[in-house]
């Protein structure tokens, strides 16, 4: 099983599952940049207001390293809208093996190439840029690259609206003399701009695109962040790869025949390393989750949302350990409720007490009920004991379903239930 295929029309059976080495597999590239993975985001945000971007726009980056802002770009452009010049072999690795499929990005076809060299036609001729950025990559260049390059990316650039953005300095310039840089630039038709900006999570100035919509469009919910969140300890928290939520997803989507006005509700959501994704595809507030460790709770609401840019998407997530779920709402009726692992750490008479909650909280027939790894709650009972009580419920077992990983050699055991009695 191979999960959602990444792509559409004549090719959405191709499934691209891709063996993905280890040190990928446990994220040590998030930590090549000298500040926290989750800046991507803001740099993004910055770039793409400062640039007045639109998913139509065209946007490269020269050293897109393993895509730490570029993920964000690709996420928001339309597919094949983002290009990127990269030299170095094992960040292509990281963000071709591992970050575009783990995203469920691969669909949006990013044209990435490899080269050192400031040459920018094998991106085509005809293609023009709204936004061409550099990240800190022109530190590393002599300055007679820089300005070949330069030379060259004038023509690739849209006039007048089209923005070059550089970053922490402009040494290749100012070593020249202020007279001479700006006769350089004026030379290439380039006008020198100056701005700045701060981190949403970790600084307090620049605030970024707000994540919410209507009235609230100027809310942009600056969220200081402890630093053991910021180098995301939380993700090798699970004893597999974070990666491996987006195969969850992917099953659970599937498997449940789940649309974005489909309603789910997760009974442990930890950190969000599988929510995450269901937040993102699904409408606005139709993720609900009950979880009831507190040092999860502020990973999820202080970094993974902010930092994921999907704070506008309302998931209702609150704390309990009581498997009592009457706090969602009277009305409120689930297509997809699923539970991953989590009944393995409580005693069987409360998951039974969940479960007699649940049926009533789930939509007769077409919704389902995923408890993954083993339901020894019931067969504890015995095989004829533990039928009559999910009878006696209104729940029809389904059976034994497993899946394989994208990415890594594993595979999970899930088990699907369904309510009979509207």
């Amino acid at each position: 099983y191979k999960g959602i295929s990444h792509y559409e029309g004549e090719e959405s059976n191709n499934h691209t599952a891709l063996p993905c080495p280890g040190e990928l597999l446990v994220e040590q590239h998030h930590s090549n940049y000298g500040e926290p993975w989750a800046g991507g985001r803001d740099v993004f945000e910055f770039l793409a207001e400062s640039s007045n971007l639109k998913p139509n726009s065209r946007v490269l980056e020269i050293g897109c390293g393993t895509l730490r802002v570029g993920l964000h770009f690709i996420r928001y452009l339309n597919p094949s809208h983002f290009h990127c010049l990269e030299k170095d072999e094992l960040s292509l690795m990281a963000a071709l093996r591992y970050e575009l499929p783990s995203q469920g990005l691969l669909h949006k076809r990013p044209l990435i190439l490899r080269g050192d060299d400031m040459e920018f036609s094998k991106f085509g001729s005809g293609v023009t840029y709204d936004l061409i950025y550099a990240s800190a990559v022109f530190l590393h260049m002599p300055d007679k690259l820089v300005w070949a390059g330069l030379e060259r990316l004038v023509e690739k650039l849209k006039p007048y609206e089209g923005r070059i953005f550089v970053s922490h300095n402009v040494k290749f310039c100012s070593r020249l003399g202020g007279d001479e840089c700006a006769k350089k630039l004026a030379s290439l038709g380039l006008e020198y701009l100056d701005l700045s900006f701060y981190s949403v999570l970790f600084h307090n100035r620049y605030k970024g695109i707000s994540h919410y919509e209507g009235e609230e469009a100027n809310n942009h919910t600056a969220l200081p962040c402890p630093g053991e969140l910021l180098v995301e300890q939380h993700h090798s928290n699970y004893g597999e790869p974070w990666a491996g939520g987006r195969d969850v997803f992917e099953f659970l989507a599937e498997s449940s025949n789940l649309k974005p006005n489909s309603r789910v509700l997760e009974i442990g959501c930890g950190t969000l390393r599988v929510g995450l994704h269901f937040i993102r595809y699904l409408n606005p507030s139709h993720f609900h989750c009950l979880e009831k460790d507190e040092l999860s709770l502020m990973a999820a609401l202080r970094y993974e949302l902010p930092s994921q840019g999907l704070l506008h998407k309302r998931p209702l997530i609150l704390r309990g350990d009581d498997m009592e779920f009457s706090k969602f709402g009277s009305g409120v009726t689930y297509d997809l409720i699923y539970a991953s692992a989590v009944f393995l750490h409580m005693p069987d008479k409360l998951v039974w007490a969940g479960l007699e909650r649940l049926v009533e909280k789930l939509k007769p027939y077409e919704g389902r009920i995923f408890v993954s790894h083993n339901v020894k709650f019931c067969s504890r009972l015995g095989g004829d004991e533990c039928a009559k009580k999910l009878t006696s419920l209104g729940l029809e077992y389904l059976g034994k379903q497993t899946h394989d990983s994208l990415l890594f050699s594993h595979y999970e055991i899930w088990f699907g239930f369904r309510r009979l009695k509207p």
